[in-house]
């Protein structure tokens, strides 16, 4: 290994280790994000690696249970020689995998897919992979669903290293904290080399001490500074919160802490870290110190993964083509649901709606009209659904609706009435009717998928019937048609 390579990979370790998460717990941070690559690639094993010295270490493994494996065994190694992601369809016609313990033994990898987490250095610190015991491969979209997750992990990364540096500020703030009760004299050079901000009022609320960080903040000298009071730099309203959190410290003698935005007198809009505390004085009166720590970027960085976070999740339970809920949220609510209904005895209902015919509009007007038909049907279940309602689209032309609180004579009338509506709009030229299949929770059924299964069981029923129609599954007998065109 040339001397470039090797001082990169020190630098990279290094990098690594300053992460301070090799070693650590499992953490449900991360493993809801390898959770949610597994279920986006439909494999039943996930990771998120970090790759050190002599070894790939799994901060997540969802369905392994190995913590780390060697590194020059692993499929990771690869992948942090790349920026984007490594695709193996079959280990075992890859001359670099086919011959590993990981490939011919435990745990017999066949499909691996790894997209690399890279630093905001541009390191590449390990990897979040997709794994798979049988050949295959991933589609555009799950790829890009892979990347977009790597970079999730990736900003968790950097946000536990940006938490871990302002562990250590505030470390330094403790022990500034210290340095001004034990040592006026001691406090003025230290406080004027300190990264914090400083400052101390008299009782009456006025500056006397601003240290050389203080200043910068402010966008003021000291000689501006000492003398005035908070109300001549700050908007009043900063100024009036400001003052009630020192009129507080003074009243308790106790210290607090507050995170602040404020406007700066240079106009800047800034997150603030605010430790206060009495400095009682040897001529009997209590003045008020401070320490300060811009944590802007810090809390910018904090909501930018929130806001990441929350789009990726409105993106994964949503249907791309008529924007109503995924099968795989709509399972998840129908376990709640159920679990509430069994708990307190309450009514469930559950609709499985199919558009009748719906290859031959594909065959004969194409995928476009298909789309269209798709999308009204859509929209038409949501227009008759009430907030408490699950809508989603269940299969291809296949769509579920949630009834909590519904019992099996109002899920009827729901039903048909969904089945009327859609019958009189049409779209385009195009005939549109659907097939409905309603099932009701009975004191028999113990799981979910049973009142799925009898609601699909209703609808192969109105299928066979001549479609159009609503049918309600009985206990009695398998099925039996209650209403129709």
């Amino acid at each position: 290994m040339g001397s470039d390579n090797l001082n990169d990979e020190l630098a990279r370790v290094a990098t690594l280790h300053a992460t301070g998460l090799l070693d650590t717990p499992e953490e449900a941070t991360f493993d809801e994000i390898a959770h949610l690559a597994a279920h986006l690639c439909r494999v039943p094993i996930a990771t998120i690696s970090l790759v050190d010295e002599s070894r790939q270490w799994f901060k997540s493994h969802i369905g392994l249970e190995a913590r780390e494996t060697p590194r020059d065994i692993s499929f990771c190694t690869h992948t942090i020689m790349q920026d984007q992601i490594m695709m193996v369809e079959d280990a075992t016609l890859d001359p670099r995998f086919c011959s590993s313990p990981l490939v011919t033994g435990p745990p017999c990898i066949r499909f691996y897919a790894g997209f690399p987490l890279i630093s905001r250095e541009g390191f590449r610190l390990g990897a979040l992979c997709v794994i798979d015991h049988k050949p295959r491969s991933l589609t555009k979209h799950q790829r890009i669903a892979l990347a977009i997750l790597a970079r999730q992990v990736s900003a968790q990364i950097e946000l536990r290293r940006a938490a871990s540096r302002l562990k250590d500020e505030l470390r330094m703030h403790e022990r500034t904290e210290r340095a001004l009760v034990s040592s006026q004299a001691e406090f003025g050079a230290f406080m004027d080399n300190s990264p914090l901000s400083a400052f101390i009022k008299n009782s009456e609320g006025v500056f006397v001490y601003v240290n050389k960080s203080f200043e910068r903040l402010m966008g003021r000298s000291s000689e501006e500074l000492i003398g005035c009071t908070v109300y001549q730099l700050v908007a009043r309203e900063d100024a009036n919160r400001l003052t009630a959190h020192d009129a507080e410290v003074l009243a308790s003698g106790s210290p607090s802490a507050k995170t602040e935005e404020i406007v700066t007198p240079g106009g800047v809009r800034v997150t603030l870290r605010i430790s206060k505390f009495a400095l009682p004085s040897a001529d009997g009166e209590v003045r008020l110190g401070a320490i300060v720590a811009d944590v802007t970027e810090i809390e910018r960085h904090r909501q930018e993964i929130e806001l990441a976070n929350a789009n990726l999740h409105a993106r994964v339970i949503t249907d791309p083509l008529t924007g109503l809920r995924t099968r795989g949220y709509f399972e998840e609510m129908l376990s709640v649901e159920f679990g509430r209904a069994k708990r307190y005895g309450g009514p469930l209902s559950l609709l499985l709606v199919d558009a009748d015919r719906f290859k031959s509009v594909n065959d004969t007007q194409g995928h476009a009209a298909g789309d269209r038909v798709l999308r009204l049907i859509g929209r038409l279940l949501v227009q008759d659904a009430r907030s408490s309602d699950t809508v989603a689209r269940y299969g291809g032309e296949e769509f579920a609706i949630l009834l909590p609180e519904t019992a099996e004579a109002a899920a009827l009338a729901i039903a048909e009435r969904i089945r009327a509506g859609i019958a009189e709009q049409g779209s385009e030229g195009i005939r549109v009717t659907v097939s409905i299949g309603v099932s009701s929770l009975r004191p028999d059924v113990s799981e979910p998928a049973e009142l799925t299964a009898e609601a699909d069981a209703a609808l192969y029923a109105s299928k066979e019937s001549g479609r159009n129609c609503v049918t309600l599954y009985s206990s009695e007998s398998p099925v039996r048609t209650t209403l129709s065109a």
